[in-house]
């Protein structure tokens, strides 16, 4: 089903700190670790993500569904993902 929120229902999502949980792992379809690469793009350590296989990833967003931190994983990747096109092109 369809969850369908009015404004006054809904409220801004606040992120937390990962607790390492790995329910992210888990999840991920194409068995990446969503853990390890949230944490190497928020140092912007994108040569070291595509190492990991960043480009496996399917951005289908199941690792920030279901992380309990709210942390925006697969926006963080598709970001991650046009940094590293946008390297590539200068070079």
């Amino acid at each position: 089903g369809v969850v369908v929120l009015t404004k006054a229902d809904s409220r801004p999502v606040t992120t937390h700190p990962c607790i390492r949980c790995g329910h992210c792992v888990d999840a991920c379809p194409v068995y990446l670790n969503p853990q390890l690469l949230g944490n190497l793009a928020q140092v912007e350590r994108y040569e070291e993500m595509e190492q990991e296989r960043l480009a496996d990833c399917m951005l289908c967003g199941c690792c920030s569904f279901t992380c309990p931190s709210n942390i925006p994983l697969s926006q963080m990747f598709q970001a991650a993902k046009v940094a590293l096109k946008k390297q590539k092109a200068v070079a």
